[in-house]
């Protein structure tokens, strides 16, 4: 399945809850301004105290800290770091909310869909594949989703808004964006059919379990119990 349609059949779920995204988004974007503005903020008391000690070493008359500048200045970082601090929460809290109950949406319909198939379709598949369908599956485009959207959010905003206070840093950063997309683009290709093949794998083994537990008694009935030990670890 193509990436634009993955997404667009997320966002189908996802769109119940679009409040709790768009306000997850607003407060990472919040959480980041208030962290590129930490140093900037710094900067200001460490000039300002570095001005003063400076003249206070020159013996300039009436030289002295200027605790009431640097006060506020610490005042204002404090807040910063408060407001910094409640977006990221936040922002994590609410998104994992939407997430969570899409994620739980979509266990519905799938159950919705088992019980409606024919069947038939048992007797073609493993359960187990089944199962890591419910179970790993679901739960891998949930931490998809948790994890990686506020990163890119996060992600795309920092290098906006350092390219605003700083253009050589941002540049930097800009720069290094090609060779960490390729690289991440190299190794996806490269690891993408171990992780078919994994799940391929974790599917046999879960139905393999779970004909054994379901089979238990018949197992011990005829001793097999070593060579289903032997074929759990082949698998």
């Amino acid at each position: 399945m193509k990436t634009q349609s993955s997404l667009a059949r997320l966002w189908s779920y996802l769109k119940a809850y679009r409040f709790s995204v768009f306000f997850a988004v607003f407060l990472k974007v919040l959480s980041v301004v208030m962290s590129v503005l930490e140093s900037f903020v710094l900067g200001l008391a460490i000039t300002e105290l570095t001005k003063n000690l400076l003249n206070m070493a020159n013996g300039l008359a009436g030289a002295r800290i200027n605790t009431g500048y640097i006060g506020t200045v610490l005042i204002i970082y404090l807040f910063r770091g408060l407001l910094y601090e409640l977006g990221s929460y936040y922002s994590n809290y609410f998104m994992t909310n939407a997430v969570q109950s899409m994620t739980q949406d979509l266990r519905n319909e799938m159950t919705e869909k088992i019980n409606r198939i024919p069947v038939s379709f048992f007797d073609k598949h493993q359960f187990g594949d089944l199962l890591g369908r419910f179970t790993s599956d679901v739960e891998t485009v949930s931490n998809a989703l948790q994890q990686s959207f506020l990163q890119i959010v996060n992600a795309v905003l920092t290098i906006v808004l350092v390219l605003y206070l700083n253009f050589q840093l941002a540049l930097v950063v800009i720069l290094s964006i090609p060779v960490t997309y390729f690289g991440a683009r190299s190794i996806l290709k490269r690891s993408q059919p171990y992780f078919k093949e994994q799940a391929a794998i974790l599917g046999r083994m879960n139905g393999y379990v779970q004909e054994n537990l379901t089979g238990f008694n018949v197992l011990k009935l005829y001793g097999r119990e070593e060579s289903s030990h032997k074929e759990f670890s082949k698998i």
